[in-house]
């Protein structure tokens, strides 16, 4: 079905010794696309991962601050005293 040659350069896309010109950037025998859209999607997948991972470390660190101060406030606190009474 797919073949994969070996040697060459896999990110620019040539790899072996191509039989022909048509065949010079053929990675895969099905694959149409050039080499540097495939990579452009895979930096572009990557970057959204990363901003999404800073995304949640973000809301984590806010919810863990929040969490943190009410607890601070409302554990083991006094009641107010009775001199009001």
């Amino acid at each position: 079905m797919f073949r994969y040659q070996k040697g060459g350069d896999v990110e620019a896309g040539t790899s072996g010794t191509p039989s022909s010109a048509a065949g010079a950037r053929e990675l895969y025998s099905g694959m149409t696309e050039p080499p540097e859209m495939r990579w452009a999607l895979i930096r572009k997948i990557y970057i959204i991962l990363s901003m999404q991972q800073l995304l949640t470390a973000a809301v984590v660190v806010k919810v863990l601050e929040l969490a943190g101060n009410a607890a601070r406030t409302h554990t083991h606190a006094r009641p107010p005293p009775l001199a009001s009474l």
